[in-house]
Order: C-alpha cells, then sequence, then structure tokens
C-alpha cells in the first residue's frame, strides 16, 4: 500500500514538472484515448481466444478420428495372426508333424499358401507376411515355401527383437532402411510398420515359430484420406518426428532425409496430438494459431485509434497556440545550462507572461555582474595559493651548494667556485622569475643548470643527455615542472658505485607533448610502480592546494618522503602531476615505466597547444 502511495506520489511530481501542452495530452491519453485501446484490445483479445479454441478442438477431433482410422488399419496385423494361431494345418506344418515330404508339400498347396495369399490380397495395407520356424525342416525345397518359410536362425532383424518376444508375445519395428527389409519387389520401396508374433503349439505350450506381418505406411496414410488444410502432419516414432506429405493426390512418409527430435519451434506454432491404439505411434499435427479474420479485428483498432486522434490533434493545436510563448520561454530558460544566462528577446504585447520576461531578463543582468565578480576573486585566489607553492622550489638545495662553494674557495678551486656561482646564478633568476608559465627551452636549461651544480658537488659522477628537437622548443608549459622529477632520480637512483646517467627527452603524437625523464639507477619494482600509477592517475587538480597545507614527515635533507621510496620534494611528484592536470585536464599528467636495461622512466604529457584556463 505504501509503495503505491509512493508511485501516485512521483507521478503527480513528473506531472507538475512536465509542459502544459504535454500534461494535457496526458490526461487526454489517460482519461480517453487508453481506456478505449484497452477496451478494444480486451474485446479482440477475446475473439481470438474463442476461434483459437474452435479451431484447436476441431482439429483434434479430426486428428482423432484419423488415429482411430490408423488403429483399425493396423488390427489387419491382429486379424492374421488369429487366422493362422487358428490353422491347425499350419501348425503341424511348423511342428514337422507329416510323415513324409509329398505329404507336407501337399499340404503346403492345399490348405497353407491359399490362406497366405488370401489374406495378402483382401488387406490392402498387408504388403508381405513371412514365418520363421524354430523346427527345421528337410522337406523344404518349394521356392515359395523357401521365400514365406525360414530358419530362425536366418532371421535377418535385430536381436533386440527375438529377446523382446522372449517376455511379450508381441512387438513392432518402423522399417526404413530398404537394405534390411525382406521383399519380393527390390526395386522400390516405401516405409513399413512390422509387427512380430509368436506362434504356438496347439496347446500353447511351447512357441514353433515367429510370424512377421508387413503393413505398407504410405498405403495406410493414404487411405486416411486426411487433409491438413496447410498445417504440417508428422509421425512421432520413438520420441522422433518424421514428416508426412499430404495432399490430394498422394501421401507419404518423408523417410529420406533424418527425422526431427521436435518439431519446428515458433510463436503461433501450435502441437495437437493423438496416439494410435496398437502400436508405439501418434500422430502429430502442428497448425498456425493465427486467427484467420485477424486482419479485419486489426483493422478495426486501427480505425478506432484514427477516430480518437483526430480530436486529440485538434485539441493540441488549440492548446499550442496558448502555450507556445510560454513553451519557447523555457526552452530558452532550460538551454541556459549550455548556452550561459542570455536575455530572452519579448514579444511586444503587454500582458503577464512580456511581465515575466522583464522579470526574467533583469534578473539574469544581476546574476551575471555577480557571476563575474566572483570569477574574479577566486582567479585571485588561486593565483596567490600557485605563487605560493611555486615559491617552495627555491631554497631546495641551495645551502648545500653554497656549501660546497665555500669549500671550493677554502681549497683554492677559484675557477670551479666561480662556474658554479654563475650557474647559481642562473639557476636563482630563474627560480624567483616567479612565473605561472615557461618553455620548454626555458625548463630544460634550468635542468641542464641544476645537473651541472650537481655534478660540480659529486665530481662529475652523474651524467645526462638532454634531447628536444628545434619545433619543440618554444611550447608553453607549467613553470618549474622538471626539476623535482630530475631531484628523485638524483636522490633514489644511486646504486653502488656506478655512474648515474640521465636521459631526458621531448617528442610529440596528435598535438600532445611527452618529456620522458629516465635513469638508470635501481628502479622499481613492478608492484610499486602499478601502484604509483595508480596514484597519479586518481589524483586530481584539487589536490595541487590541498598537498600545500598537508604535513608530511621530513627527512634529514628537508624533503618529504612516500610509501613507495620516492621523494616528493618540495613540490613533489603528486605536486606536479595536479599542476598538469589542474592546467591541461585530467587526461594529462604523470606516469612511470620500467627503463631498459634497470631504472625508471617518468613520462610528462600536456597538451601541445597551451593552458585551458587561464
Amino acid at each position: 500500500m505504501r509503495s503505491i502511495k509512493q508511485l501516485i506520489k512521483n507521478c503527480r511530481k513528473s506531472i507538475k514538472r512536465t509542459q502544459m501542452t504535454r500534461r494535457f495530452i496526458i490526461f487526454y491519453f489517460g482519461l480517453i484515448f487508453l481506456p478505449m485501446i484497452i477496451f478494444i484490445s480486451w474485446y479482440s483479445l477475446g475473439v481470438v481466444r474463442e476461434h483459437q479454441t474452435e479451431k484447436r478442438y476441431e482439429k483434434h477431433a479430426i486428428l482423432e478420428n484419423a488415429a482411430v482410422f490408423f488403429s483399425s488399419y493396423l488390427q489387419q496385423s491382429r486379424f492374421v495372426y488369429e487366422s493362422l494361431q487358428s490353422n491347425t494345418a499350419l501348425l503341424n506344418f511348423l511342428e514337422n508333424s507329416y510323415y513324409s515330404i509329398s505329404d507336407e508339400i501337399l499340404t503346403y498347396q492345399t490348405q497353407i499358401k491359399p490362406i497366405f495369399s488370401s489374406m495378402i490380397s483382401t488387406n490392402s495395407v498387408i504388403d508381405e507376411i513371412f514365418v520363421y520356424r524354430f523346427n527345421k525342416s528337410t522337406a523344404i525345397t518349394h521356392s515359395e515355401m523357401i521365400y514365406y518359410f525360414l530358419d530362425i536362425n536366418e532371421f535377418p532383424y535385430d536381436s533386440k527383437i527375438l529377446k523382446e518376444l522372449e517376455v511379450s508375445n508381441t512387438c513392432n519395428y518402423l522399417a526404413l532402411n530398404p537394405q534390411v527389409v525382406r521383399r519380393k519387389d527390390e526395386s522400390s520401396f516405401s516405409p513399413r510398420l512390422i509387427f512380430y508374433m509368436n506362434l504356438y503349439r496347439k496347446d500353447y505350450s511351447a512357441v514353433v515359430g515367429i510370424l512377421e506381418v508387413q503393413l505398407d505406411l504410405n498405403k495406410i496414410l493414404q487411405l486416411l484420406n486426411y487433409s491438413p488444410q496447410g498445417d504440417s502432419l508428422y509421425l512421432k516414432y520413438q520420441d522422433e518426428y518424421y514428416p508426412i506429405q499430404c495432399d490430394k493426390q498422394k501421401s507419404c512418409l518423408i523417410y529420406e532425409t533424418p527425422p526431427l527430435t521436435a518439431p519446428p519451434q515458433g510463436s503461433n506454432n501450435q502441437l495437437i496430438s493423438s496416439s494410435v491404439k496398437g502400436a508405439p505411434i501418434e500422430l502429430v499435427n502442428m497448425y498456425n494459431s493465427k486467427m484467420s479474420n485477424q486482419k479485419q479485428v486489426l483493422e478495426n483498432i486501427i480505425l478506432c485509434i484514427v477516430a480518437l486522434f483526430i480530436p486529440m490533434i485538434l485539441f493540441c493545436v488549440i492548446i499550442y497556440r496558448y502555450t507556445s510563448r510560454l513553451l519557447n520561454f523555457s526552452r530558452h530558460i532550460r538551454k541556459s545550462d549550455k548556452t550561459g544566462l542570455i536575455p530572452y528577446q519579448a514579444s511586444n504585447r503587454a500582458d503577464e507572461i512580456d511581465t515575466v520576461i522583464y522579470e526574467y531578463n533583469k534578473m539574469i543582468g544581476t546574476i551575471g555582474s555577480l557571476i563575474e565578480s566572483t570569477r574574479r576573486a577566486e582567479q585571485l585566489k588561486n593565483d596567490a595559493n600557485y605563487y605560493a607553492l611555486a615559491s617552495q622550489i627555491n631554497p631546495h638545495f641551495m645551502f648545500n651548494t653554497l656549501e660546497n662553494i665555500r669549500m671550493r674557495i677554502e681549497i683554492e678551486k677559484y675557477t670551479e667556485a666561480s662556474d658554479m656561482l654563475f650557474i647559481l646564478s642562473r639557476f636563482l633568476r630563474y627560480n624567483i622569475s616567479m612565473r605561472k608559465e615557461s618553455t620548454l627551452l626555458d625548463e630544460l636549461n634550468q635542468i641542464r643548470h641544476y645537473l651541472l651544480i650537481y655534478q660540480y658537488r659529486q665530481n662529475n659522477d652523474a651524467q645526462f643527455d638532454l634531447q628536444i628537437p628545434e619545433d619543440s622548443i618554444n611550447i608553453r608549459c607549467p613553470f618549474c615542472i622538471l626539476q623535482p622529477i630530475v631531484e628523485n632520480c638524483l636522490k633514489h637512483g644511486w646504486e653502488n658505485e656506478n655512474t648515474l646517467k640521465i636521459n631526458i627527452s621531448v617528442y610529440t603524437e596528435h598535438d600532445v607533448v611527452y618529456v620522458d625523464i629516465g635513469d638508470n639507477g635501481r628502479g622499481m619494482q613492478r608492484g610499486q610502480i602499478e601502484q604509483l600509477n595508480m596514484k597519479m592517475k586518481s589524483a586530481g587538480s584539487s589536490e595541487l592546494y590541498h598537498n600545500n597545507e598537508s604535513s608530511a614527515e621530513n627527512t634529514k635533507d628537508g624533503t618529504n618522503r612516500s610509501a613507495n621510496g620516492r621523494t616528493n620534494g618540495s613540490i613533489g611528484l603528486t605536486n606536479v602531476n595536479s599542476r598538469l592536470k589542474y592546467f591541461y585536464g585530467v587526461k594529462y599528467g604523470i606516469s612511470f615505466r620500467a627503463n631498459s636495461p634497470k631504472g625508471v622512466v617518468c613520462t610528462l604529457s600536456f597538451a601541445k597547444e597551451g593552458f585551458l584556463i587561464g
């Protein structure tokens, strides 16, 4: 109950947020159009179901009648069995009760052969009759006797039939292979339904033979005179479906193709079946349940829909004439998310709608002034935070460098001290310039000065190689983004006494600038690199200012150390990554990969066309 109330409440809210014209259309649909369509559909479906039920009963009755006729033809095999079982001459013949060959042949010619011929000629569906005797007779030499009577050892069919006859008195078999079925005419073949029955002695004390009666299945189907009227008829035997071809001229079983495990499925296909008494077979009819007069019902529904649509269209035209001005004004307001707040052109009518438009234009003028003043204040705040962060780079290693110069002066290495002071002055001049943006050439020159100072301090134990194409020297980039990366290489790239080599290369792909800074140091493990890349990718530009306020444990040289073992420096890897995302967008920033044969490569990426924000 509570869910229904909540649904009604949500529907009311949705209707209130809908345009007026659409709201009127919804009311028309809900109160007039849909009830009429539902009623017509319900009535039409009732007619369809009633017609389908009648159609199913009619077809089932026809199929039941065909199954009864089918069963009556199968009873002829039973008639043959009862006639032969009651024939004393035949039973004596099977028991070898005659004293001479001449008596046996005479009995066959006068009492047995006429019965066989009469049964085959009078029963149109019986094609062949054979008897397999258990008592072998040496008197059978006549060709007809050899054809009709065979020794049980010459039984040509599956041994399962004999085993089944040991349990029951009769069994049947659907023969579709012409190579197996015994017949006189070897040139033609039609499917056979073969019945096997035990022939007993007169006192029923023992089995003396097996009777085989072959029924021509196509003749039975032809005599059924079944007219499917466009339906599909199947013969089901041992869970397999054999198609039956039925027309006015001929009805036959299609056995050349493999049987189906199930009739073809379809949305409108219906199956009805009827069992044939006397054999484990069924007649299955598949018909299309589509009603014959469905087209007429569909036309009635379409006419009703058209009749209901005409007044609805007139109603909408009248309503739209009065609400079009409000609709246009509403669309203009909705577009403000993309186009911004733009004044709306009012009409010359001095009515309530024009009054609303005038107040709206006055309001967006005030809002625009407030937005501009807020934007300027936010820009000033961002600039102040940025310069506060950049200023942290200046004293990063200056004290150690000055101490190194002092020591060279004391040991009278004045030339080296002079060169170091010159390079340091160039380095500090760039740092204290406090620019917001720079160029790749200026950044690489700054790195060159930084590395030269470091070489003096480390007695040339570090080597570096800078590569930048001519067309990339004037590309704009944020101020001081390379020094923290190079500083990390120097602090954590050393491995034993090996010389550290740092390679810096610049290249562009699809208007994206890539700066690779690689070393041949001890590197990092694969898991650490993946963790660091994930951290760089998930970091946003908002962390640029949060990092300035966060605290971390300081090392002895005054820098912050991260969990992966690499130091952040004064501005740090995260800071540089956040600034790149801040200026260019979240798809740019820093990534790491393993160097070959060892070491780490740090790649900075940013747009070639400059900053995305001013």
